[in-house]
């Protein structure tokens, strides 16, 4: 009808539009409205995760994600305070089955990455290192705004005693060559772990290692001039530069 009092009537909306009144907000929202575990929202959260601590990502485990009464549903609730839009969380809720180990989702602030039976989720951070920083000589290296690489040589004595820690690494410096490189790992690569005497690609020590897909990204490695890996750094030196009772000369790193 087009009469005047007709017209002038509140028009009825449909259940699927007062959904989409709910005023365009995230489909969390609406998820709460109507699941029944909105009323406990993090016992489901804490049941596929694994507690985080300051400097690591939070962990989900996919098998129990999916064990869970609505798996997407505990997704909106994890991911989309962390900046991931509904359409993004439903792409990794379709994603589960096919486990794309390697893929990775950005939201405006964090990462997620499919890493086997897992999902890893952290906060987004800049590189230590933007491009290969080749180092010509002995000095301190400001490789980012709280991160140093120092770089000497000291006598090898008899009672010399390298450093066992994470953070540096004391090799014997007669066949190092300079300049040095500092780069993050490439396909390919391999060195001889420290004790060992056969080589070994870097991709497979790092995943013994338990080293997830941000960490492995994130790695750096410290070669001479002939390519040769000298340190996968703060981790493990290479076997081949170990100091042993013949060397007269260390060439010692520091990570500051």
């Amino acid at each position: 009808c087009t009469c005047l009092k007709c017209t002038n009537q509140p028009v009825e909306k449909s259940p699927n539009q007062a959904v989409e009144k709910c005023t365009n907000q995230p489909l969390l929202v609406h998820l709460r409205q109507v699941h029944p575990l909105s009323n406990c929202p993090n016992q489901p959260v804490e049941n596929c995760t694994t507690p985080q601590t300051q400097n690591s990502p939070l962990i989900i485990s996919v098998p129990r994600l999916k064990q869970l009464p609505s798996p997407e549903y505990t997704l909106h609730e994890i991911l989309s305070p962390r900046g991931f839009t509904s359409a993004q969380i439903e792409q990794i809720y379709i994603s589960l089955d096919t486990n794309p180990t390697g893929k990775i989702i950005t939201s405006c602030s964090h990462e997620l990455a499919f890493d086997r039976s897992t999902l890893i989720l952290q906060p987004k951070t800049p590189t230590a290192l933007v491009r290969p920083m080749h180092i010509p000589e002995t000095g301190t290296y400001v490789l980012s705004d709280n991160l140093k690489l120092k770089v000497e040589t000291e006598e090898c004595g008899d009672r010399y005693e390298p450093s066992r820690t994470a953070d540096c690494a004391s090799l014997d410096a007669s066949d190092i060559k300079f300049p040095l490189t500092l780069r993050h790992i490439q396909p390919g690569d391999r060195f001889v772990p420290f004790g060992m005497t056969g080589t070994k690609l870097l991709s497979d020590y790092l995943t013994d290692r338990k080293k997830n897909i941000f960490e492995k990204r994130a790695q750096l490695v410290l070669t001479d001039a002939q390519q040769r890996i000298l340190w996968l750094v703060g981790e493990r030196t290479d076997n081949r530069f170990r100091i042993t009772p013949h060397t007269q000369q260390v060439l010692r790193l520091t990570l500051q």
